[in-house]
């Protein structure tokens, strides 16, 4: 049906990425206060774990990884790819906090939406070709909602926008990085 199921994560787990997870239209969440789940790949550039959301034809948005009222994920060594091009956000957080740490997101809309609590990114990279074709509108990473944003020693790479702070109380610290934005190009 294309609707994403929520899989809540219980505090305190962390979970091993090896291999390839593919979480389909699954969200895999953390939820409340005081919560911490710890998602992790290897911390050898080779080994390092894969995340995807694949399969499901005409799906509207995706959401691999998600951080919801005052729970924190913690994101450690692993790619997350997105196949949808038509909404989500690869790695999201509505009140959550968000810690990625070499994290690497290549995907069609937002790689990371953040609305409210807080983002820490310490290195990775972060590739979105959202182009606004087909009618979703979104920047690489998305800072809403009075988030409190540190972006450091990390690769940002849009299209259609790269870093958008937006809404009243929201604040990205930059740090250290790279930060780049291309025209689209309409291969057809």
């Amino acid at each position: 049906n294309g609707q994403a199921e929520e899989i809540l994560i219980p505090g305190g787990t962390t979970i091993k990425v090896e291999g390839t997870l593919n979480t389909s239209r699954a969200q895999i969440a953390v939820r409340g206060e005081g919560n911490t789940v710890i998602v992790e790949g290897s911390d050898t550039g080779a080994g390092q774990g894969r995340i995807t959301s694949e399969g499901i034809a005409n799906a509207t948005g995706n959401r691999p990884l998600n951080a919801y009222d005052g729970g924190t994920l913690i994101v450690r060594n692993v790619t997350v790819e997105t196949e949808q091009n038509n909404g989500g956000s690869a790695i999201f957080s509505d009140g959550g906090n968000l810690i990625l740490e070499n994290v690497t997101v290549n995907c069609h809309n937002f790689a990371i939406g953040a609305n409210g609590g807080t983002l820490t990114v310490k290195g990775g990279q972060f590739n979105s070709d959202s182009n606004n074709r087909v009618g979703a509108f979104s920047y690489t990473i998305g800072v809403a909602q009075g988030c409190k944003a540190t972006l450091e020693d990390c690769e940002v790479n849009g299209v259609q926008g790269g870093v958008c702070p937006e809404g009243a109380g929201s604040v990205v610290t930059i740090k250290s990085g790279k930060y780049t934005t291309t025209s689209y190009v309409d291969e057809n």
